[in-house]
């Protein structure tokens, strides 16, 4: 007797198929060690303080180090809910890199069929779906950014969860979920407050614009209570951590810096897509029709999407495609759906649509492979290889607790070395106050010669004293 697989199980099978080979692919480029980026030690130290109840403690040091810098760094602290995530790994096995890794790469593969259940119903076939799945499951961005211990990965699963449990059925229980849900979702990435006036509009769609008879409509209220109480709570029991950021903020925003920021990511939408940035114009127009073409039915993921861009436009730093990686499945939701509108008005076979999706997909995955293998070749590992170990190990045993450090990665150091430091380079050193300076020899302009005592030196480091 042979068993028939269904269409539900056909699909099952495929998708557990695509995120073996993105399992396959990301553990190709998980390294040992980290690179330069000092957000992934702050996270750790967090994470690390949390477990030792020591969170006051960390954010006076970090305070200290971020406020004597002769240049703004970051925050005295990053929201808790990434570092809440990630006691987990560390405590059960402590500073190994490949095993925190690993950890936030798992939410990038939880995340694969949590938006190809959130876009299926939408289709009238599982292949557009797919089709988007796998843009983001092989892409060379996704899979490589996997190498870090940063909070975007976790943040990405925790969003496209709140939106598959915003559709649930209107129950108490559901609404307290998507209020849980919407905090962590901030609690990791402060840019999770978008969610917010996301569910509102969501909301607004289904009252107003499908017309949707609720018999107790006040449950609709409920995730906001939840996310106050749960924000209250931490105010309450942790300090506030980012009032510096948003300082910076305010105090950056221009004209110039939107106009900056937009020429930034159209390139950077282009190196997605690994076209030219005139190209990027064939992606828009089918974009814009899938957006008004769907826009009483989806104008959540709308809102969602707009509101991202529009504080990427006017934040101080560019960070990369990692910023954009929340917004990116719906622009290829609009792309499929507005080229199944062309298709229609055009009155071409839904064949020859297939044909350019599986042609697109194929360059796209093309491109993406050369570029994993040869990431997979390349040593990324910087911050904590057997050189800086020498110098750390160095410091720990030789540097007075109480010494504060000048470095270009102050976070870096503090978390190798336990001890604190601040944003220093040779210009700065002689007005900043402080004894001690560790450079990296590539920071060293060409022709400076270094007048400070040399206390000890590796092929890379130089660990100086005034």
């Amino acid at each position: 007797m042979y068993y028939r697989l269904t269409q539900k199980n056909r699909e099952y099978i495929f998708l557990c198929f695509i995120i073996l080979i993105s399992a396959f692919l990301i553990a190709l480029c998980i390294q040992e060690g980290h690179d330069w980026s000092g957000d992934y030690a702050l996270y750790i130290e967090q994470a690390h303080a949390l477990l030792n109840t020591s969170v006051n403690k960390l954010y006076a040091l970090n305070k200290y180090s971020t406020d004597h810098a002769f240049r703004v760094q970051g925050p005295y602290l990053y929201p808790m809910g990434f570092p809440f995530l990630l006691t987990v790994p560390y405590y059960f096995f402590g500073m190994q890199f490949i095993a925190l890794k690993v950890f936030c790469g798992i939410f990038f593969l939880l995340a694969l069929p949590i938006f190809y259940r959130l876009f299926q119903p939408y289709f009238s076939h599982s292949f557009y779906s797919f089709c988007i799945l796998i843009a983001i499951a092989f892409h060379y961005e996704y899979i490589t950014f996997c190498n870090n211990v940063l909070s975007d990965l976790p943040f990405f699963f925790f969003s496209g969860v709140t939106f598959l449990q915003m559709r649930r059925e209107n129950r108490i229980s559901n609404q307290l979920l998507v209020g849980v849900l919407i905090f962590f979702s901030y609690y990791i990435r402060d840019v999770g407050i978008i969610l917010l006036p996301t569910l509102m509009v969501y909301q607004f769609q289904l009252i107003f614009i499908e017309k949707k008879k609720e018999k107790n409509q006040w449950y609709y209220f409920l995730p906001y209570f939840i996310f106050v109480a749960f924000y209250l709570l931490n105010y309450v029991l942790f300090p506030k951590g980012n009032a510096n950021h948003y300082d910076l903020f305010w105090s950056k925003l221009s004209w110039e810096l939107i106009l900056k920021n937009a020429i930034y990511y159209v390139r950077l939408f282009s190196s997605y897509f690994f076209i030219k940035n005139e190209f990027l114009l064939f992606l828009l127009f089918p974009l814009l029709v899938g957006i008004f073409s769907y826009w009483k039915k989806q104008l959540h993921f709308i809102t969602y999407t707009i509101l991202m861009l529009l504080i990427y436009l006017i934040w101080p730093a560019q960070q990369g495609m990692r910023f954009v990686f929340p917004i990116l499945p719906f622009i290829l939701y609009f792309i499929v759906k507005g080229l199944q509108v062309l298709s229609l008005f055009l009155k071409l076979r839904q064949r020859y649509l297939s044909i350019l999706l599986a042609s697109s997909l194929f360059f796209l995955i093309y491109q993406s492979i050369q570029r994993i293998v040869d990431f997979s070749n390349t040593d990324t590992n910087l911050a904590y290889n057997s050189e800086t170990k020498l110098m750390y190990i160095y410091i720990s045993e030789n540097i007075p607790e109480k010494e504060v450090i000048g470095f270009a990665k102050p976070r870096v150091l503090r978390l190798f070395t336990g001890r604190n430091s601040i944003l220093s380079d040779i210009s700065h050193f002689d007005s900043s106050g402080l004894s001690y300076l560790l450079i990296r020899k590539e920071d060293i302009p060409s022709g400076r010669v270094i007048s400070y005592k040399k206390v000890y030196e590796t092929k890379k480091l130089i660990l100086v004293r005034r």
